[in-house]
């Protein structure tokens, strides 16, 4: 198995990446950490509806569609390293990220380079992409994932 199918980044260490990530997101909550659901209301905007350590004002606020990150976590952190974790991040889960339907074109093109480095969830997945903006990319994902189970059969 290659590099870029156990780890985010090839030559860095994936072990590391998820108790980052839970520091980075953790130290964004605040202290205590707080957290609301939302429901997201048909025209995009959001509802809050309960929370932990929330304030009990915040319940029934509406936040803007453009209060809530497109893939869910949010790409703009204050430092260099941080933001290179969340990239590493989103390459890494890129495969899954393409089944989502309302990417913008440049976002979907930069997952799809990025899924390709994961041929293997690449084919287990791809049948769910709504959209496809660089089919021969995918497809030499495709041949690359057949060639590595043929290879691992033998």
């Amino acid at each position: 198995m290659r590099p870029d199918e156990t780890s985010p980044v090839p030559g860095r260490d994936h072990r590391l990446h998820p108790q980052a990530l839970t520091a980075l997101v953790g130290r964004a909550a605040g202290k205590p950490a707080s957290a609301q659901w939302f429901r997201r209301i048909e025209n995009g905007d959001g509802l809050g509806l309960t929370g932990v350590h929330l304030e009990p004002v915040l319940r029934g606020r509406e936040l803007p569609r453009a209060s809530f990150p497109v893939l869910l976590l949010r790409e703009d952190w204050e430092n260099p390293a941080e933001r290179a974790l969340i990239q590493d991040f989103f390459n890494w889960q890129a495969p899954w990220l393409l089944t989502l339907p309302a990417l913008s074109p440049s976002l979907r093109d930069r997952l799809e380079h990025a899924a390709c480095a994961r041929p293997l969830a690449v084919d287990a997945v791809h049948r769910f992409y709504p959209r496809i903006l660089n089919p021969d990319l995918i497809n030499q994902a495709l041949i690359e994932a057949a060639l590595r189970r043929s290879a691992s059969e033998r």
